[in-house]
């Protein structure tokens, strides 16, 4: 199975959902995104049969372009574990969503929250560094958006912009340690990461001579980056605010 399918689904119909909501009512949108993240747990559990029945992870090289060259889908076992127990409590969440919210703007929730699963569903399954700095914006985007859903109460624009920003220092960090990973090893593959760390060359890029310093200031940004992502001590002071704020 095409790894790239699970966390496309619930993309796809998160764009479709600003403009089929105008023929729905809300309980229509509520059941859209029930229906929308019930096809991605279902799709997620065929996918992690699949990774549990194969001896290698399933891949998938976005536009043909194999590895380490193009972007690269990896379905591995805890990659795809994560995937489907992150699909089952997005089902969930949207069960109990169609309860907890009001009437006001429910179609721009659910986009938000279909973006954000899209989001996580492909950090778990990618395998290539900088396709992982992609699909972490996709979450934050829509997680901001989230957290900001209120903005008529005052505090959550207030928290959300705040949370943004922090954020946002993050993926910058991030951004700059992929700079310095294909500086040091001319790639951003995880699977040719590994092998070039292990001394296996690939005849497209080599890295350079002397990589170690390299390497070392892009784990400690990266490292600070995903504290900040986290919210783990001290990086973590956004965390009250925002969840706070969010609908939750």
């Amino acid at each position: 199975m095409n790894p790239l399918i699970v966390p496309a689904i619930p993309m796809a119909f998160a764009f479709l959902l600003p403009f089929t909501s105008k023929f729905m009512g809300r309980k229509g949108v509520h059941l859209y995104a029930i229906a929308v993240t019930l096809l991605t747990l279902i799709f997620n559990v065929k996918l992690f049969v699949d990774v549990y029945s194969s001896t290698i992870p399933l891949t998938y090289a976005f536009g043909n372009w194999k590895a380490p060259v193009g972007i690269l889908y990896e379905a591995d076992r805890l990659g795809v574990l994560l995937a489907m127990t992150t699909s089952f409590l997005m089902f969930v969440i949207a069960i109990y969503s169609t309860r907890y919210l009001g009437d006001d703007g429910i179609e721009w929730y659910h986009t938000l929250y279909l973006g954000l699963e899209a989001g996580l569903l492909g950090i778990f399954l990618t395998g290539d560094a900088f396709n992982l700095f992609v699909m972490l914006e996709v979450a934050a985007v829509a997680s901001y958006g989230l957290v900001m859903f209120y903005t008529e109460e005052g505090y959550p624009a207030y928290a959300g912009l705040r949370y943004a920003i922090i954020s946002s220092v993050g993926t910058t960090l991030y951004f700059l340690a992929l700079a310095i990973i294909y500086k040091a090893l001319g790639t951003v593959n995880f699977a040719d990461i590994a092998a070039k760390l292990r001394g296996i060359p690939f005849p497209i890029s080599q890295p350079s001579t002397n990589f170690l310093p390299l390497l070392a200031l892009a784990m400690a940004l990266t490292t600070w980056a995903f504290t900040i992502k986290s919210a783990i001590m001290p990086n973590h002071f956004w965390l009250p605010g925002a969840h706070s704020a969010a609908p939750s």
